[in-house]
């Protein structure tokens, strides 16, 4: 697996440019660009490390911020993605196999395996739709960061400041 943070950062800010500078059609969209970069390394070097590496360093994000978010109001990350499920926290409305991801991963050490079969399995049945999942981890990461800085409980910048630095070790484990 490529260990390198980079692409998963660049992922969570263009997933946070406002919806007017985003492109309509996926081949132009910033986010869609990022893993498409990756898909084209891979099929460059006949492996899949890149676009794998993408996905779970922005699973991991997304896990990393609905634990903080947690944490902000008291609460288990179950309890928030229970309530996400629910569509009852406004802006971070998600399809449910981004909830099934993170509930894997949240469920430390034995989510790991889960989460690798999740994944195998979203491949497996759907190679675009598990691109589509690498773009829904990157938006909903990036609805979390505005959820923080909007509450006060961060801000944008010492957010991403945060994250970055936790890809950083998470890459280098």
């Amino acid at each position: 697996m490529k260990k390198d943070n980079g692409p998963v950062m660049e992922l969570i800010r263009a997933s946070m440019l406002p919806s007017f500078l985003r492109a309509k059609a996926r081949s132009e969209d910033p986010v869609c660009q990022v893993v498409s970069r990756a898909a084209r390394a891979d099929i460059a070097e006949n492996s899949g490390d890149h676009v794998h590496s993408l996905a779970i360093g922005a699973g991991v994000s997304a896990a990393g911020l609905i634990s903080w978010l947690a944490q902000s109001r008291g609460t288990e990350p179950s309890a928030v993605l229970d309530r996400i499920e629910q569509a009852s926290i406004k802006g971070l409305e998600t399809p449910n196999r981004v909830v099934a991801m993170l509930r894997t991963l949240l469920t430390g050490p034995p989510g790991m395996a889960a989460t690798a079969d999740l994944m195998v399995q979203i491949f497996a049945e759907d190679e675009e739709g598990y691109y589509d999942l690498i773009v829904e981890l990157g938006e909903f990461s990036a609805s979390c960061v505005n959820l923080l800085d909007t509450t006060g409980v961060s801000t944008t910048e010492a957010t991403l400041k945060d994250l970055d630095e936790m890809l950083r070790d998470f890459y280098s484990g």
